[in-house]
């Protein structure tokens, strides 16, 4: 083996330790040093490492990827530069189904949220199965989670993308029910409005 092979092992090992800096970099909100690790894997031989690297999700972090985790910190300004990465799958759910753009649209966030819808995120994916249930997630779509935490204008865009104004999640509750529940008057114009036109 010349000194330019790499091995399997190699490659690996250095998936790993992208996968750990990348991890270090959002939960730091190091910017500087994302941009530097995206730049060090664009120049990595091996055309998957980067995909993989990026969409790869942390199992102590119930599978969230690097997007999601960057979204739930809050940290703004490493979203917005994963969101945009072509190799950032934007539909990988972790492990009870939570998407990048279910994360986004509950941070509320409707500038990265576009982001998402352009490059193709699933408008009405919810999370399923037994992880969504016991997290009480299940059936959860993005605009139901834009209207509980009173976000109008990710509601507004998600409805703008044929959001379903009229799924419910598991407990048989809509998005709606939610923003009157919660007095959350310009949440239920919207949904009012979208309903009648569904």
């Amino acid at each position: 083996m010349t000194s330019t092979e790499i091995t399997t092992d190699e490659v690996e090992g250095d998936n790993d330790r992208y996968h750990r800096e990348l991890y270090n970099a959002i939960q730091d909100d190091d910017f500087q040093r994302l941009k530097d690790i995206l730049h060090e894997l664009d120049q990595c031989k091996e055309s998957t490492t980067k995909k993989e690297v990026l969409n790869r999700g942390y199992q102590e972090q119930d599978g969230l990827t690097a997007l999601n985790i960057a979204a739930g910190k809050k940290h703004k300004a490493v979203t917005e530069i994963l969101a945009a990465c072509p190799d950032v799958e934007v539909n990988k759910a972790s492990l009870s189904g939570v998407t990048p753009l279910l994360m986004v649209a509950e941070v509320g966030w409707s500038d990265i949220l576009d982001i998402l819808l352009e490059r193709g995120a699933v408008v009405d994916s919810a999370p399923s199965g037994k992880q969504a249930e016991d997290n009480k997630l299940a059936g959860s779509t993005p605009l139901i989670g834009a209207t509980k935490y009173n976000h109008p204008e990710c509601v507004k865009r998600l409805l703008e993308h044929h959001a379903n104004p009229n799924h419910q999640n598991q407990s048989g509750t809509s998005a709606l029910m939610i923003a009157a529940e919660h007095g959350y008057f310009e949440c239920v114009k919207l949904l009012v409005e979208a309903g009648r036109i569904t």
